[in-house]
């Protein structure tokens, strides 16, 4: 298998504005602890990314669990007061990125399906001719 750079983004909210909008620091801190806990446990079962996967999908494997319960309160809180939906995902810069990367480590961002909403003429273009617009990625290197 090859390997090589992937193109990757996110539209990212950081966590002091996370804490700001549910108006709960501690809670948004508490949950960041544990996710550091977790992962820096030589006996975790899960990678980072993983981590972050299970929390999003609300896995089963993590049932009953502090920081599921923490994460589904932080999830809550934020559906109620934007109606947006959060998530949580995680990236090594140093192992897995480049230098220029924006994002390392945990971090927060919504789906950007909820932020954008499409012009008018979009929506013309679209009933008229189908989803004839892909978002295609790209890395510069240089």
């Amino acid at each position: 298998m090859s390997m090589g750079y992937d193109a990757c983004f996110a539209d990212v909210i950081e966590e002091k504005a996370v804490a700001k909008i549910i108006n709960n620091s501690d809670l948004v801190g508490n949950f960041i602890n544990e996710f550091n806990n977790l992962i820096n446990n030589d006996e975790s079962e899960y990678t980072p990314l993983e981590l972050a996967t299970l929390l999003n999908d609300n896995d089963n494997s993590l049932s009953g669990t502090d920081i599921l319960k923490l994460w589904q309160e932080i999830c809550s809180q934020f559906h109620m007061a934007t109606k947006l939906h959060l998530y949580v995902s995680y990236h090594n810069a140093e192992k897995e990125g480049d230098i220029y990367d924006e994002v390392d480590g945990l971090y927060f961002h919504i789906s950007t399906e909820e932020l954008y909403e499409p012009s008018p003429a979009y929506k013309a273009l679209t009933e008229k001719f189908g989803n004839v617009i892909q978002r295609s990625f790209y890395v510069y290197f240089g």
